[in-house]
């Protein structure tokens, strides 16, 4: 970053025909965190002050994430639940079953259909609400779902909405995950997730991360095998007198 200062005053003046002073004028000049200076008369331009960090590849930071998987020869039927962060998502047989409550999940006739649906709920997939879900669901706060394995021993797996390793109460690795009859969590929590390198520049911090966050989260920069960051910082533009 520059910073401006006055030099010395060095003065100028400007002379009437009689050789009277008729103005005094102070000289400017800048300076920058590596000495170099140009007077304000000279035109020399403001150089920005700029670093390269480099190094060997960072520590990326990656989301905590679970499975919950259909029991293999056990239906899933009506009032069977799983829970992801605290929200509960209940079964009901058909879309008949919905009664307007939040969080309802639609089984369709088999396990492998009920895991769709719930992956949809999860996420409040557009077009699956009072079909696949029931119509006042919203997406889960701190996790999203996709389906990994099709078929009626199917599995769905949970991801935490953050990178990182959490808050220790309901984000990353402390996303809670419960299943009822018919599905089993892989965990009682979604786990691995973990800490990112970071760089601080200019008073803000930012985190190296595999993949950015499903919740848009400031300042995470993806990772790769080796990356050169460089930044340059703005000079100020003004000039200051004494």
């Amino acid at each position: 970053m520059c910073s401006w200062v006055t030099a010395a005053p060095r003065q100028q003046y400007d002379w009437s025909d009689d050789g009277a002073v008729v103005r005094q004028r102070p000289q400017l000049r800048r300076i920058d965190r590596r000495d170099r200076h140009a007077d304000a008369s000279d035109g020399t331009a403001a150089v920005a002050a700029s670093d390269v960090l480099s190094g060997a590849a960072p520590t990326n930071a990656i989301a905590a994430s679970g499975t919950l998987t259909a029991a293999a020869g056990t239906a899933i039927v009506a009032n069977n639940t799983a829970t992801i962060g605290g929200t509960v998502y209940t079964f009901v047989t058909n879309v008949a079953g919905l009664t307007g409550a939040a969080n309802q999940v639609v089984i369709g006739g088999s396990n492998g259909q009920a895991l769709t649906n719930l992956a949809a709920a999860i996420n409040n997939t557009s077009g699956g609400a009072g079909t696949e879900f029931g119509g006042v669901t919203a997406a889960n706060a701190f996790a999203t779902a996709a389906v990994t394995t099709a078929g009626n021993s199917g599995v769905i797996t949970v991801t935490a909405n953050i990178n990182g390793v959490g808050n220790a109460s309901t984000t990353g690795n402390s996303v809670g995950l419960v299943a009822s009859t018919g599905l089993t969590a892989g965990a009682t929590t979604l786990l691995n997730g973990s800490a990112g390198s970071t760089v601080a520049i200019g008073g803000k911090t930012y985190t190296f991360v595999a993949a950015l966050s499903n919740l848009p989260t400031a300042n995470e920069v993806l990772g790769g095998v080796r990356q050169r960051l460089e930044w340059k910082a703005q000079p100020w533009r003004t000039w200051y007198s004494q």
